[in-house]
């Protein structure tokens, strides 16, 4: 799983750079992956609090995105129903 999301943010990286129109951004750029590919090379402590604090938000997150784009979805469609 890391190879694949390693082998995207190349490609994206690439992609951004070549796009760029100033060499700061690409540099900018490179340092953010790079410190990005470092936080991939670090094994996790599972033990720590921050890494449990953040498992749990992590294990929420996709259900209240979810769930956030639901209400917003039926907020809008009783908008235009009342409006028409």
């Amino acid at each position: 799983m890391a190879g694949i999301v390693y082998l995207f943010l190349l490609s994206y990286l690439y992609f951004m750079i070549a796009t760029m129109r100033t060499r700061r951004k690409g540099i900018l750029l490179m340092l953010s992956l790079a410190s990005a590919l470092n936080l991939f090379a670090q094994e996790p402590d599972t033990a720590s609090l921050g890494y449990q604090v953040g498992y749990h938000i992590g294990s929420w997150l996709p259900f209240s995105i979810i769930a956030l784009l639901a209400v917003l979805i039926i907020l809008k469609s009783s908008r235009q129903g009342r409006d028409s």
